[in-house]
């Protein structure tokens, strides 16, 4: 069986949770710092909200650990990916009970032996344990530039029936998700709000474009990016481009539907791990 552990360093989550998705037990470890972060972000001081996002960190690290401790005793093999606290605990907590590690490498700004406050000993782990998963040859070699040796680089797979183009269905998903119709060239990006994904240059881009063309941007947006997102509404505003982009936050639960309405996907993104 599999059971996933995962951070709340994003999620809005304030305690422990527990729940099933498509019969996969997840537990969610939550830290009572993550609220003092948020707000230090949301009034955007750094310097304490640097300070309430490691101490959430440490204490999600830890939590991850009493549940280890707890229940995964007998776990045949732990898989992580991500940079929390979590993901590097799980990894030195199978290096020392030598249970065999797969450490996924997903995007150029990640390290295999992060978050940075744990490198030493998650470095061991994986030295000791681990297999890297590259989801890029460009990964696999920075992989291997940091020392690593077993390195499977394997492409991220794609379910082939779910992300398909289907026409037919095109217009009523528009008519769901946007404001748009089936006149219009929808240009669609489906990404994290961030300032590597390069976001601002679709909604520069679109005066250059004739009127028939409308632009949906959607993802998640971390506490730490809202000013990027604020950034983003208001030019669409000093354009006068209300009428032309929608933009959407929050996890989509339903990538495919984005892909399906859209005539175009677009993914200006200034590095990625691809």
């Amino acid at each position: 069986s599999t059971e996933v552990i995962c951070s709340s360093m994003v999620r809005m989550a304030w305690r422990n949770e527990s729940y099933e998705i498509d019969g996969v037990r997840v537990t969610r470890i939550a830290s009572p710092c993550k609220e003092r972060f948020l707000k230090a972000a949301t009034r955007q001081h750094r310097v304490t909200q640097a300070l309430w996002y490691a101490l959430a960190g440490l204490d999600e690290g830890l939590r991850t650990l009493v549940v280890l401790l707890r229940r995964h005793r007998d776990a045949d093999l732990v898989h992580t990916f991500g940079h929390c606290w979590s993901a590097g605990v799980a990894a030195i907590w199978a290096g020392v009970a030598r249970k065999p590690i797969f450490r996924e490498l997903v995007t150029m700004r990640s390290r295999p032996d992060d978050p940075p406050g744990l490198r030493t000993l998650v470095r061991w782990a994986l030295r000791r344990q681990g297999t890297i998963i590259a989801i890029s040859p460009r990964l696999a070699e920075r992989a291997h530039h940091l020392g690593y040796r077993r390195v499977w680089c394997r492409p991220n797979p794609v379910d082939e029936q779910r992300f398909r183009v289907d026409r037919s269905r095109r217009d009523a998903l528009r008519r769901a998700h946007t404001p748009f119709g089936s006149e219009d060239l929808l240009l669609v990006d489906l990404s994290k709000y961030s300032a590597v994904k390069n976001k601002e240059l679709l909604v520069r881009m679109m005066p250059l474009l004739p009127p028939r063309y409308k632009l949906l941007i959607a993802g998640p947006l971390e506490p730490t990016d809202h000013a990027l997102y604020r950034a983003l509404q208001q030019l669409v505003r000093v354009l006068g481009l209300e009428d032309r982009v929608v933009l959407q936050h929050g996890f989509v639960e339903h990538p495919e539907q984005y892909l399906q309405m859209a005539d175009v996907f677009v993914f200006p993104s200034v590095s990625d791990g691809l």
